[in-house]
């Protein structure tokens, strides 16, 4: 009695009906961009930031849930002059809709006019900013900041704060 040789002709079946190996699902691409327009430097020659992580969550929740994209550098230097978005977190995410942005950055530091190096507290938090990723899709999110001198009987100094994030064009 011979074998039988069904078992090449099932792999070979099962392969050619989609039963290989299962695929991953399309993703889209974010871009979460700083922007600090030229009014918004309360008179600071540079804005430097350090980044910790950036993303955007799809819930009601601003502080919870967030899908992270990679940053794409440590350090970022703001144009204090020109008013360009500078890309700080790019990445793929699930395709869906999204509720906020956030680009947590605990660390920063201003420079006058004269060179003296000045800190800045961040008050930068995350910002409801809704929009929806399609499969394959790109969205690019420019968050707007703004720099403002703190008052004399609060130590002085500055800090900079979300003033909007809007979908860039």
């Amino acid at each position: 009695m011979t074998p039988p040789r069904l078992a090449p002709g099932l792999i070979l079946w099962f392969l050619i009906a989609g039963c290989g190996p299962a695929t991953a699902p399309p993703h889209g691409s974010l871009e979460l961009r700083f922007r600090l327009p030229a009014g918004a430097t309360a008179g600071l020659a540079e804005v430097r930031l350090a980044p910790a992580w950036g993303g955007a969550n799809r819930g009601e929740d601003r502080n919870d849930g967030y899908v992270r994209v990679a940053l794409v550098a440590e350090n970022f230097v703001l144009p204090t002059r020109g008013d360009r978005p500078v890309t700080v977190a790019r990445g793929e995410i699930a395709p869906g809709a999204y509720a906020h942005v956030f680009v947590e950055t605990p660390a920063v530091t201003g420079r006058r006019a004269d060179g003296t190096v000045v800190a800045v507290t961040s008050h930068i938090e995350p910002i409801a900013r809704s929009f929806e990723l399609a499969p394959g899709g790109h969205v690019s999110i420019d968050i707007e900041l703004i720099v403002l001198p703190r008052g004399q009987r609060f130590g002085g100094g500055f800090e900079i704060f979300v003033k909007d994030a809007v979908a860039a064009r």
